[in-house]
């Protein structure tokens, strides 16, 4: 678990904010990470990052080091509580990218604000964005990447983006990208105000 401010929180998070960038070379095979907790179990309101987040698999792309599920986002990596992501931001200084990795069943599920969520993600303040940073994706793995979650499961999403980039390089095999989502696993709803902006390029002859 990796977070600018906590690994891991099971208690409500308000107003943490993280500047720092956070930069993980070679060292893991998944994991946690997100600009603010790396694994939320509990509420957060009116947080922010505005570190960028980097983290490089190129080392591990080879066999007997493969990768197991990776969730990262700007603010959580995963969020597992069923309660509010709210009033909380992802600022242009919480810029994402990931690069490398093995190819192989596990996704890397990697999103602007969660890298995955069951909980509401929602804004107060509607005058005002929560998610900035750019998103780019270099890898041959599984990726689920989203401009809000990577994948979201009994989540509702009620927030505003604004000027947001989506670059996703060479993905694998069973790959889900996605404005909001990378891959939604049920049917409740996302209300979303936006300008996003997705670019997949693929491998040649894929």
């Amino acid at each position: 678990y990796i977070g600018g401010v906590a690994g891991r929180s099971n208690a409500p998070m308000t107003s943490c904010n993280n500047t720092a960038a956070i930069d993980v070379k070679n060292t893991m095979r998944g994991g946690m990470l997100g600009g603010v907790a790396g694994l939320m179990a509990a509420a957060m309101s009116t947080c922010t990052n505005d570190g960028a987040i980097s983290y490089d698999l190129v080392n591990t792309a080879k066999e007997g080091n493969k990768c197991t599920d990776l969730y990262l986002g700007g603010l959580v990596g995963d969020y597992t509580s069923s309660g509010d992501i709210s009033s909380s931001s992802n600022l242009a200084g919480g810029t994402i990218s990931v690069t490398g990795g093995y190819v192989s069943g596990f996704p890397y599920c990697i999103g602007g604000i969660a890298g995955r969520t069951n909980g509401r993600v929602s804004q107060g303040n509607k005058t005002k964005y929560m998610q900035y940073g750019c998103i780019t994706v270099n890898s041959p793995g599984c990726v689920y990447v989203g401009g809000l979650t990577g994948t979201s499961g009994k989540s509702h999403i009620d927030m505003k983006m604004s000027d947001l980039v989506v670059t996703v390089t060479n993905p694998g095999t069973g790959s889900r990208i996605g404005g909001i989502c990378g891959m939604k696993t049920d049917t409740n709803d996302a209300r979303l105000s936006s300008e996003v902006t997705v670019n997949v390029t693929c491998a040649e002859g894929t």
